[in-house]
């Protein structure tokens, strides 16, 4: 056993107990989840544009249509397809998404002017 573990050799029973991890491994681990799949609702809600396959065996449709209903103002699109064949056979539609999102995202939301002029009068 000795000469197998030097050798890098790992047994059966090796496997039974891992090593414990890193004492930084869930802090860093916990700061990647929170820096990217933050979802909360972003600055802009009704610049966003989801779009979302009818068939997703990973993302189910209450879930999307609970993000949509969490971030009023949005757009929701459907395309045909699961995961992963929506992605490569729709690419147009998620390129069209990003492009009508940033047109938006350069516009003026909806009553800005209205809410500015509120505000200074408010003086």
């Amino acid at each position: 056993a000795a000469a197998a573990a030097a050798a890098g050799v790992v047994g059966f029973a090796d496997l039974a107990s891992p090593p414990a991890p890193h004492p930084d491994t869930f802090r860093r681990l916990r700061h990647v989840l929170e820096t990217y799949t933050d979802v909360t609702r972003p600055v802009r809600p009704d610049a966003a544009v989801l779009v979302a396959a009818r068939d997703d065996g990973y993302v189910d449709m209450a879930s999307v249509k609970a993000m949509q209903a969490h971030w009023p103002g949005s757009e929701l699109r459907l395309v045909s397809g699961g995961h992963v064949s929506a992605f490569l056979l729709h690419q147009d539609t998620f390129r069209a998404a990003i492009g009508d999102s940033l047109m938006r995202l350069a516009q003026q939301p909806a009553g800005t002017i209205q809410r500015l002029h509120e505000q200074q009068t408010c003086f």
